[in-house]
Formats: C-alpha cells, structure tokens, sequence
C-alpha cells in the first residue's frame, strides 16, 4: 500500500505516485461538485470578486471597502495547489499557501479570543511567513477559547517566555487529562515536545497529527483537506524557528501522503523563501492588491478583556492600506 507522497523514477528524482495524483483528482473533482471553495479557473474566480465589488463596495468610501474586503474576500487556494501538486511545482506550491495566509492575516477579528487567530498562525508558518508570527501572538499568556493551550506553548517558543513555561505546561497537561479529538491531542503533545527539546516525541506526535486528519468531521474540511494538509507543514516549520536547525532536521517527516515532503524539503533548502501572490487584482479590485501587499499591524489585547482590539487593528490597516494605495 502506497503511503508517500511522492516516489523514486528510475533517475532517483521524485514524482507524485499514481495511486495520490488519481485520489487528488478525484478528491478535487467531489468537492467541485459540493462547491467548497472551488472556482473553475481564475478567470471564475476574479468574476466572483467583481460581483462582491459590484454589490458592496461600488460607489462606498474607501475605509469601508477595505473593511468588506477583509470579510468577504476569498482566494483560490485550493484551485492553485490542486495544479501545483499534479505538476509537482513546489515554488507554486508555496505561494498559494502564502495567497491564502496574507488573506486570512487580514481578517476581521470582531469578538475573537485571543486564541482565534492560532488557525491563522499555523498558515503563515506553513507558508514560511515568520515575520507575521508576532503580529497575531500577542506575547501574554492566554486563557481562554478551544485554542488557548496551543497558542500558549507556541508563544513560549516563539517569544522565549521561561518564565511561563512551568505554568503553560501545567495547563496543557491537565488540558491532555481530559477526552480530546485525537487531532487536537497529537498537536498539543507535539508543541509540548518542541518545548522540552525532545526530536523523538515530536516525531511520533507529528505523525500522529497528520494520521488523525482522516478523522476531522468539521465544516468545511472536505476530500481535498485530507489529502493535504497545510496545518502540518505550519507545525514542522515552527520547529526551524524556535530549534537550531540540526534539531529541526532531526525530525523525521510524517509518512502519511497528506504531508508533503518535497514541499518540506523545498522549503528548507532554501530558507523558507517568502512567496508571491500570482494573481493581480484588475480594476476596480485594485484596493485588493494593496490589501494583500502591505504588512499588516500587530493584533493587540483589550484591557482588562480576553479579546481583540478589533476597532484599534481596523484603523490602523485602514490607515496602512489607504496610505500605500495612494502612492500606487
């Protein structure tokens, strides 16, 4: 039974195995038919942003464009990655994970916890954006929503907390004592490894991780998903961050084919180059391109509250994404 991604042809070289490119395609084709995300082509898909154009944001001051755009914009990530995959094009490969990740950095975080832009984080991990890492992890110790023990341990790593390490342990160990989605339990157990330096554990929990995609039921997590899986390449790149890099090498790379391994490698060879969006927005979607270019402004916390500052990050991209178009 074919588990790899990819095998060797008779030169050495790697190749995308029969058995994955007919799952893919079909796995693709199935969820074309359900319309989860898909567009035809590019051509479909700047169509529908015409139509979002034309119903909310024609003749609307720019702020409030901006603001509509960031709830309503999607981006054609599955469309890219399924020809990037079959043409075995891993620079693509990488930028539609970075089309997808600046759009979702953008996001209108009304009402969010603090832990909801952790989805987010694992995207721009898996895209090698590292510099966006710190705008969506405020460094503060995070209590509360579904998320809250897995944004802990990653901001520990991330920002070098020891001083909070002891106490996210503790919680995520009596996070682990309960019953918890196999998913979810083999993603905190392999950040936990990552923070007691253990290669040998964290090889085991990542491979578990990817095993136990095949089980995810939630909304939007359709075939395609689980034949690839961007969440795991956003958990083993946090690994090249916050390890010295013979101790992210020394984790051996999940076997199951809905990781990517010629992606993982590409990306590491090369040092996690930063990716382009390869679509450019026509007029008059052209405040699209401008919001997708600029770095965005650093989430913060409300006083007082486990919440973002929705209003303060809203002026402060709008202010970013008017002054930049203006020089456009």
């Amino acid at each position: 039974m074919e588990t790899g991604f990819t095998q060797k042809d008779s030169e050495g070289l790697s190749v995308i195995t029969a058995t994955y490119r007919q799952q893919y395609m079909k796995a693709y084709a199935d969820d074309s038919a359900k319309d989860r995300g898909h567009y035809r082509d590019v051509t479909a898909y700047l169509d529908a942003c015409r139509k979002i154009f034309d119903d909310y944001c024609d003749g609307k001051p720019a702020d409030q464009q901006v603001h509509t755009w960031r709830g309503l914009l999607r981006v054609p990530w599955k469309l890219a990655a399924h020809d990037a995959l079959l043409a075995e094009d891993m620079p693509a490969l990488n930028d539609a994970l970075f089309h997808f990740a600046v759009a979702e950095g953008c996001r209108n975080w009304t009402g969010s916890t603090p832990d909801y832009a952790y989805p987010t984080v694992k995207r721009v991990l898996a895209a090698g954006m590292f510099d966006r890492v710190p705008l969506l992890l405020p460094e503060e110790f995070l209590d509360r929503g579904t998320w809250a023990p897995m944004a802990s341990v990653v901001m520990v790593l991330w920002h070098g907390r020891e001083d909070l390490a002891p106490s996210v342990r503790v919680r995520a160990h009596r996070h682990l004592e309960r019953k918890q989605p196999k998913l979810y339990e083999a993603e905190l157990r392999y950040l936990l490894a990552l923070l007691d330096e253990d290669p040998e554990e964290a090889s085991i929990q990542l491979n578990n991780y990817v095993n136990a995609v095949s089980r995810v039921s939630e909304s939007g997590v359709g075939a395609l998903e689980k034949l690839f899986w961007p969440f795991a390449h956003g958990l083993y790149n946090l690994a090249w961050k916050v390890w010295p890099e013979d101790g992210a090498r020394s984790i051996r790379l999940p076997e199951h084919k809905r990781f990517c391994d010629d992606l993982a490698l590409w990306q590491s060879e090369n040092g996690f180059p930063a990716g382009t969006v390869r679509i450019s927005y026509p007029e008059p979607l052209g405040l699209v391109n401008t919001l997708l270019a600029i770095t965005p402004p650093p989430l913060h916390l409300l006083p007082h509250e486990d919440a973002f500052d929705e209003a303060r990050y809203r002026a402060e991209l709008t202010t970013a994404v008017l002054a930049s178009h203006g020089r456009s």
